[in-house]
């Protein structure tokens, strides 16, 4: 297709993107796109290429005028949207020669009124939207001429009424919405005879009653809404005739009362609407005939009980909602009938109690709300006869215990939501039967107590969520049956004590959470069973002691975090059995030795922190062998004195870590000069990166460094690096250096070792020649002996 790009009168006018009104004109239309200044629409605006001209979009152009014979020509014009502009009347003539028009938008201009006739000559218009504007008044024959319009928006305007037969003409009218207007009044004969409307929209005006036969005519329609208005009373031979309808909207109305068989004619009605209302009271046979109902709403009214016969004619309902009615009394076998129901909302009615039986005859119910009432007792066996429900919210009520077959008969609950509830006690058992439970929520309240087995039976549980309250001490086997329990949430719930075996048979188990709590003690086998959990944070608990056989069952943990307590002792083998853990951190505890087997078992460990310990005492027999994976050693803030900086026993150390790469070490006083540049010297012969920074005595050891900065190169060398080293720790608060710093630095460090390793030569070396000089001064003394012991010999046999 031809496309244009043109200017008129000095206006950027190029061919834009669709009609927001008309998505049908993507692809067939040529549009005429403009945001501009044209207060007078002139006839000449579109005096070039008018055949080609398919889609004129002038949204927000400031128009106020168009003046007669503007689309003269326009033979192919099919789009025209003119929303968003100042025009305040359409005339007989304003579309006169708009013949082809099949869209038009006049939406959200100042227009008051339109003119009888002004659609006259639009024959093939279908769509035409002429909301949000000012119109006070619809003449009978304004739409005389569109006979093929199909959709019509009269919405948000001031329509104040409608006259007799304003629609009558509009044989093929298939929607239209009159919505948000003032409308008080709908006449019997409003719509004429336009058999094919199939949506009609009345919402939010203020209509106080429908006359009888209003919708007589409508035997097509399918959708109805008039709800937000005023109307008090329906007629029981209102909705005569709309046998077609489907969806019926009568919410946020005054109505009190409904007739007998008010809706018996609508016998393909699968929606009814009746919320917030003021019905106090529904005969037994209000809904007549409608058998395919699907969705019922009663919500917000005040109604005050149901029985059974109310129901008797739904056997198709698959949702009701009588939430919100205040007064509301619940009897035995009120839903009996109702054995296709799928939802059931009895949320907000002030119940206090749930009897045996209430739910009877609802065999496929799949959803049950029950939340925001005052229910403070379920009598046992209360839900049998619910095989079905997934889903089952009792939240915001009074129940202060659960007691065991409260929910026998669920046995395919697969959501049970129980929080805001003031629960103090959880009998054991009291979750029998709900063997396909996945997520119980209990939270927040003031359950502070959580008996052994509490949740025994809930095997499919994936999700427990519990009140952020203090339980004091976890006791032994609280959650033994939630084999399948992906997450647990325990953090800041007050519990002091881990007992023997207390998360026992959390097999599954991905995710827990035990941090800010005061726990300063965990029983041995604590987390046995929880053999899928990867990752575990104890910090900032009060634990003091790590014992043997505390972590016995956690297989495939990685990361262990035991950080921010009040550890000063580890028993040795307490880690055994953490063969795939890659992290261990005992940074910022009490820490001030360790002892032999304090690591047995950490084979894999990668990064060890011990950091802001006040370690003092490595023991010698400390056994370093069993971290030969470890890659990061932090050791930050250690005790000023510890004999880690021995020399004989780092080196000892480094000889067992044949992976270590990095050593993080701060905060080291009154360490000697020989002793540390030894150290360092021999970390860089292993490829170990010596990452360190100095506080106090920053100025003192370097000093102690320069002495030897004339002995020769290399130590010059040595001085050098070391001296960058010591001024960017001076500058910096937490000072970092770059892998070109720490290899410049490790190569200077190499020198001495190159040093030491040449005199050490050249000692063996002189050591070798004062032998060989010894041994020989040696055997020429023996032959001078011998010589005058021979001589000696001679002399007396001579005598």
């Amino acid at each position: 297709m031809y496309r244009l790009k043109v200017s008129i009168y000095g206006i950027n006018v190029t061919d834009g993107g669709p009609s927001m009104a008309f998505p049908v004109c993507n692809q067939e239309c040529l549009y005429y796109v403009t945001n501009s200044f044209i207060p007078i629409l002139k006839r000449t605006l579109f005096s070039w290429r008018k055949s080609y001209i398919i889609n004129i979009d002038l949204r927000s152009s400031n128009i106020r005028t168009i003046e007669n014979g503007t689309w003269d020509d326009l033979n192919n014009l099919h789009c025209l949207d003119l929303s968003k502009n100042f025009l305040n009347k359409i005339s007989q003539n304003t579309f006169r020669t708009a013949y082809s028009l099949k869209y038009l938008d006049v939406s959200s201009n100042d227009i008051v009124s339109l003119e009888e006739d002004a659609f006259a000559y639009l024959r093939y218009l279908k769509y035409l939207d002429i909301s949000k504007n000012r119109i006070g008044k619809i003449e009978s024959n304004t739409f005389n001429g569109p006979t093929s319009l199909i959709d019509l928006n009269l919405s948000s305007n001031n329509i104040v009424s409608l006259e007799k037969d304003t629609f009558a003409t509009l044989r093929n009218l298939e929607y239209l919405d009159i919505s948000k207007n003032r409308i008080g009044k709908i006449e019997g004969n409003t719509f004429g005879i336009p058999t094919n409307l199939i949506k009609v929209n009345l919402s939010s005006n203020d209509i106080v009653s429908l006359e009888k036969d209003t919708f007589a005519f409508l035997r097509n329609l399918q959708y109805l809404d008039i709800s937000k208005n005023r109307i008090g009373k329906i007629e029981s031979n209102t909705f005569n005739g709309p046998t077609s309808l489907i969806q019926l909207n009568l919410s946020s109305n005054n109505i009190v009362s409904l007739e007998k068989d008010t809706f018996a004619d609508l016998r393909n009605l699968q929606y009814l609407d009746i919320s917030e209302n003021r019905i106090g009271k529904i005969e037994g046979n209000t809904f007549g005939v409608p058998d395919r109902l699907i969705k019922l709403n009663l919500s917000s009214n005040i109604l005050n009980n149901l029985n059974s016969a109310l129901f008797s004619r739904l056997a198709d309902l698959k949702q009701l909602d009588l939430s919100r009615n205040l007064h509301f009394e619940m009897n035995k076998h009120a839903f009996s009938n109702l054995s296709k129901l799928q939802d059931l909302d009895l949320s907000r009615l002030n119940l206090t109690f749930i009897e045996s039986e209430t739910f009877f005859g609802l065999s496929n119910l799949r959803t049950l709300r029950l939340s925001e009432n005052h229910i403070n007792k379920i009598e046992g066996r209360a839900f049998v006869g619910l095989a079905q429900l997934t889903l089952l919210n009792l939240s915001s009520n009074f129940l202060y215990a659960l007691q065991s077959e409260t929910f026998i008969g669920l046995s395919n609950l697969e959501d049970l939501d129980l929080t805001n509830n003031p629960l103090t006690r959880i009998s054991p058992n009291a979750f029998d039967g709900l063997s396909s439970l996945q997520v119980l929520d209990l939270s927040p309240y003031n359950l502070t107590t959580l008996e052994s087995e509490s949740f025994a039976g809930l095997t499919n549980l994936l999700t427990l969520g519990l009140p952020k309250h203090s339980f004091g001490t976890i006791k032994t086997r609280t959650f033994i049956g939630l084999s399948y329990l992906t997450s647990l949430d325990l953090s800041s719930r007050n519990i002091s004590v881990l007992d023997v075996e207390s998360l026992y048979g959390l097999a599954d188990l991905k995710r827990l959470n035990l941090s800010n709590n005061p726990l300063r003690k965990i029983g041995k086998h604590a987390f046995k069973d929880a053999f899928s959990l990867p990752y575990l944070d104890l910090s900032f608990l009060n634990l003091t002691f790590v014992g043997s056989e505390t972590f016995v069952g956690l297989s495939a943990l990685r990361g262990l975090d035991i950080s921010k307590n009040q550890i000063s002792s580890i028993e040795g083998r307490a880690f055994e059995g953490l063969s795939k853990v890659t992290l261990l951190n005992l940074s910022s505890n009490f820490l001030n030795a360790l002892q032999s087997e304090t690591f047995i078992g950490l084979s894999s460990l990668k990064d060890l922190d011990l950091s802001k310990n006040p370690i003092s005492t490595f023991s010698t027999n400390v056994y370093f062998e069993p971290l030969v994976a470890l890659e990061n050693f932090y050791l930050r803030e250690i005790s000023n004195n510890s004999n880690l900086f021995n020399f004989v026993y780092f080196a000892n150390m480094l000889h067992y870590y044949k992976h270590l790469q990095a050593i993080f070490v701060s905060d080291i006083e009154f360490i000697s000069c020989s002793q540390f540049t030894s150290i360092v010297t021999y970390a860089a012969s292993r490829r170990v990166n010596f990452v360190t920074s100095y506080y106090a005595n920053s100025t003192a050891y370097y000093n102690e460094l320069c002495k030897y900065e004339d002995t020769n190169d290399h130590l010059k060398n040595i001085t050098a690096a070391l001296n960058i080293l010591v001024n960017r720790t001076v500058n910096r608060d937490s000072p970092t250096y770059s892998n070109s710093e720490l290899e410049e630095l490790t190569a200077a460090m190499s020198g001495i070792y190159a040093i030491q390793s040449l005199m050490l030569i050249t000692l063996i070396i002189l050591t070798l020649i004062m032998s060989g000089v010894f041994r020989y001064g040696m055997s020429k003394y023996r032959k001078l002996k011998m010589n005058n012991s021979e001589d000696s010999t001679e002399a007396v046999m001579l005598k």
